[in-house]
């Protein structure tokens, strides 16, 4: 199965951060026939309540604490070939990382029920 690499803070970035949100993006990545590998902020780990049941179950990884997410993000989806799934643009790094127009799939969430539209 082709690999997505998620920027799961990208995902929950507005509003309060909820898992469902983060397994709603996942099972639609999924349901589009790709693997979904996601990534977190370490920051982010404390301020999600059900987070370390999805990091346990490897659902989500957390990234290295001082690494900048956003560069260490497009470093894995460039290492291992993915697609890039997130709400952020990366307008900033367009010029590092050139493939984020082609490989990069917008995020839509719906709240009622929590939700990703593809």
């Amino acid at each position: 199965m082709p690999e997505a690499i998620v920027d799961g803070s990208s995902i929950v970035s507005t509003g309060t951060p909820r898992v469902a949100d983060l397994m709603a993006v996942r099972e639609a990545v999924e349901r589009a026939g790709y693997d979904a590998t996601i990534y977190i902020d370490p920051a982010l780990k404390d301020a999600i309540t059900g987070i370390d049941e999805l990091v346990d179950r490897g659902f989500v990884k957390v990234a290295p604490r001082g690494a900048a997410l956003d560069s260490f993000v497009l470093d894995q989806c460039e290492m291992r070939g993915g697609i890039l799934v997130s709400k952020d643009d990366y307008a900033d790094l367009r010029t590092r990382y050139p493939w984020i127009e082609d490989l990069r799939v917008a995020v839509l969430l719906h709240h009622s029920g929590s939700r990703a539209i593809e």
